[in-house]
């Protein structure tokens, strides 16, 4: 089928809403065969883009089947798949640990040029918010697979200080002393230098020392603003309303996901309420006027 050109990571579509967007590679992991994944992944080896996709493309399975296969057997790990309604994201990793299967893992995380990758997007259960790294603690898989998922890490948070829909972190869902003696130091550890990293920005606010902060707009240029701690949401809009014209009543301002300009107390509030600290990145969003 290779020699005939059928593309590796060719999706499998099963139509309607339950497509699960299956791959020829997902299948081969899905099957446990080594010398399957490897021959699929020996055909993209000179295309590392097409290489990455294929050992980290999403696909989707039924709950019960996620709950059946992809999870212990565990009471309160099977009660987070109550509902068995509905589609579950699955990721080629997930067969790996599943199947408690090291070399698989392997072949997964590796680039071509045999080196262990350094992020992906893998993304945690629908269900009870489970990365693979929890899958592999709640499983009591081996140090050495707890250090592949570690190596391969995640875009965007540490997966160590992840944690699941109940606020366990990976280290509180392992019975294994070695694996708990390797994670738990690791996550303190990171937890104290957050911290400290967290007293100097506010030092660093309090201190009324000037500092840049950007509001980006939906589009268009950034705008570069210097500010204070002290400095107030109210204020803010007022060098906003200075620099585009843009009257207050008609912006919105956002931080993280949340708005400033919801309410009017809040726009006297100084920055450094909402942990605005140098080189933060705001949001605004002109409305139409009525």
């Amino acid at each position: 089928m290779l020699e005939a050109g059928v593309k590796v990571d060719q999706e499998f579509s099963t139509g309607g809403n339950g497509d699960t967007h299956r791959s020829a590679f997902m299948f081969a992991c899905h099957s446990g065969s080594l010398t399957t994944i490897r021959a699929l992944l020996q055909a993209v080896a000179s295309n590392y883009a097409e290489h990455y996709k294929c050992r980290n493309r999403k696909a989707f399975c039924s709950s019960f089947f996620a709950k059946q296969y992809l999870i212990p057997q565990t009471s309160w790990v099977e009660e987070s798949f109550s509902t068995t309604d509905g589609l579950e994201m699955v990721f080629p990793i997930h067969f790996a640990i599943a199947r408690d299967n090291l070399e698989m893992a392997r072949q997964i995380v590796t680039s071509p040029n045999e080196e262990l990758e350094t992020h992906n997007l893998w993304e945690p259960f629908r269900h009870g918010g489970f990365t693979p790294l929890h899958i592999a603690c709640l499983f009591n898989r081996s140090l050495v697979m707890i250090e592949l998922l570690l190596s391969f890490g995640e875009a965007e948070a540490n997966p160590v200080l992840r944690t699941c829909s109940r606020g366990m972190f990976a280290d509180q869902m392992t019975s294994d002393q070695t694996v708990i003696e390797y994670l738990r130091p690791k996550r303190l550890c990171i937890i104290a230098a957050l911290e400290r990293e967290r007293l100097k920005d506010l030092e660093q606010m309090e201190s009324g020392i000037p500092y840049p902060i950007f509001i980006k707009p939906l589009s268009g240029q950034t705008l570069t603003l210097t500010v204070t701690g002290h400095t107030t949401i109210a204020e803010l809009v007022q060098y906003i309303q200075n620099a585009w014209g843009i009257p207050a009543d008609h912006l919105k301002l956002l931080f993280q996901g949340r708005s400033l300009t919801t309410d009017e107390w809040l726009k006297k509030l100084p920055i450094v309420h909402h942990s605005i600290k140098k080189d933060s990145i705001l949001h605004i969003i002109c409305r139409n006027p009525k």
